[in-house]
């Protein structure tokens, strides 16, 4: 899991005023990407400090191909990859 997370949902709740939808939704998104990170970075807890770039562009693109990290799902939108990408780049402002 990944660390600051029930902080940074409160704090999108609490501080930001984002609906209960919004913050289910980036939640779902950030232990997504945290499993991603824990496959790409080959560990079992992974510590976002250690993603790149290159790391984010492989979990969009995994999702892209794919649908996800595990695979079989539909690929995802335009629309869902950038919501992905916003809950993640907002979880990297907060932290």
């Amino acid at each position: 899991m990944l660390p600051l997370l029930d902080d940074f949902l409160a704090h999108l709740a609490a501080e930001r005023n984002c609906s209960p939808r919004t913050v289910e939704a980036y939640g779902c998104d950030l232990r997504q990407y945290a499993r991603f990170l824990a496959r790409h970075l080959n560990v079992t807890a992974p510590d976002p400090a250690r993603a790149d770039a290159l790391a984010l562009r492989g979990f969009l693109g995994d999702l892209a191909r794919k649908g996800g990290v595990a695979g079989g799902g539909r690929p995802a939108g335009r629309r869902t990859l950038g919501r992905k990408l916003a809950a993640v780049r907002a979880y990297y402002r907060y932290g």
